[in-house]
């Protein structure tokens, strides 16, 4: 009888699915944060493996206390060599950290939770390797959706090929999956859904209405759509803060769409207003800090010229 018990219980666990295994990148982000929360509700169904941060050690260390990931990644040297790891956990280091943690071979979908272009270059190479890429990352599509597009096609139509235009698999979004705001919500939109009977799709701003106010700054990515001219209006651009109260104002280059500058500030620390003000005066007064470090174009100087933002923080400091 225990012997038939055993084979039965054998047969149940080999009939079983397989664990999906994950590699976030960005965990420790509000994005990665909450996408952890879900995969823990989905054990053990699902298994992350992988986990990269910035500079977060200690959120990180806690993250990798609860799942005990076989390698992670910390991007500021300096919180790396703080960080302390369980047996069965290595630190990957060096420049192509997110590259080694995106191909590794026992990670099944890569999560990317980071912010900015940092992640085009791990999703490309995970796509390569036929890895699903589950992303909540905008800009990677935006400056690299001409290179990253035709890879999700590619594997999509190989599947398609060897078992047929059915296959769950034989789709571009199967390997490239939209899973934050508006492009998630599409994405679920569409889900069996005939394209043919699409006429078109209505984004109803769901952070509320894009409201400009005089003399306020933005700078726009190359190559990102907009009717705003810098002659018509000046608005500033606000990023998702990697910690609470972090926030950042950054300069992209014309010519080929990379970060040039960004300049962080804490909002407990400094008045935002004082900050735009501060950072572009800095970023104005050091040509080096304008050039591109991908292809050494100098961004033009911020115009500052009708800015209110120290009266507007001079009255703030005196309400």
């Amino acid at each position: 009888m225990a012997r038939s018990a055993d084979r039965g219980a054998a047969a149940r666990r080999a009939e079983a699915p397989a664990r999906v295994r994950v590699a976030v990148l960005g965990s420790t982000g509000s994005i990665g944060r909450q996408a952890l929360d879900v995969l823990a509700g989905l054990r053990p169904d699902f298994e992350v493996v992988a986990l990269a941060a910035g500079r977060d050690a200690s959120r990180l260390a806690e993250q990798v206390a609860a799942w005990r990931p076989r390698a992670v990644a910390l991007a500021d040297p300096g919180a790396a060599a703080d960080l302390s790891l369980p047996r069965g956990t290595r630190l990957q280091e060096g420049d192509d950290a997110l590259l080694a943690l995106a191909t590794r071979p026992d990670v099944d979908v890569v999560l990317v939770a980071t912010g900015g272009v940092v992640s085009l270059r791990p999703v490309l190479v995970a796509l390569a390797s036929g890895k699903v890429v589950a992303t909540a990352n905008k800009e990677t599509l935006v400056a690299g959706g001409h290179l990253v597009m035709p890879l999700a096609r590619s594997r999509a139509a190989a599947v398609a090929e060897q078992q047929g235009a059915s296959d769950p698999h034989a789709s571009p979004l199967a390997w490239l999956r939209p899973i934050d705001s508006e492009h998630s919500a599409i994405w679920q939109c569409l889900a069996g859904e005939a394209r043919s009977d699409v006429a078109r799709l209505i984004l109803t701003a769901s952070g509320g209405p894009f409201r400009l106010e005089p003399g306020d700054l933005v700078y726009i990515p190359a190559g990102t759509a907009s009717r705003i001219r810098p002659d018509d209006v000046s608005i500033h651009m606000r990023y998702k803060a990697l910690h609470a109260g972090l926030e950042a104002v950054a300069w992209f280059c014309s010519s080929c769409g990379n970060e040039v500058h960004r300049d962080e500030f804490d909002t407990e620390e400094e008045l935002p207003q004082d900050a735009y003000w501060r950072a572009c005066n800095a970023f104005n007064a050091d040509v080096e800090l304008r050039r591109c470090r991908s292809c050494g174009a100098v961004h033009d100087m911020a115009d500052l010229s009708g800015i209110r933002w120290p009266e507007v923080a001079a009255a703030i400091k005196s309400a």
